[in-house]
């Protein structure tokens, strides 16, 4: 896994976690102004920083059990050959 992808995943997820933040604020600060157009602009905002943290939190566990596999697979390469380079 290369380290710059994993770290724009991240980023981009954080990103989304305020986008979601600041989306429910706006739909808090409508309905306390009881502003209809406040409100579902702030719960459309929401909705959109969900879909994008969703979104990069999903990419980057996919990233995250990639590199487990690749992981694993050299462990078992690493162990065959410490394992075949004992025969007296």
């Amino acid at each position: 896994m290369k380290v710059e992808t994993a770290i724009e995943a991240a980023n981009a997820a954080a990103v989304g976690s305020k986008t979601t933040l600041a989306g429910s604020a706006t739909a808090g600060v409508g309905w306390a102004t009881s502003s209809a157009f406040f409100g579902w602009v702030g719960v459309i905002i929401a909705l959109l920083g969900l879909g994008v943290n969703y979104y990069f939190r999903r990419k980057e566990h996919e990233l995250r059990l990639r590199d487990d596999a690749r992981k694993e697979a050299e462990h078992l390469a690493r162990m065959q050959a410490i394992q075949g380079g004992c025969d007296v």
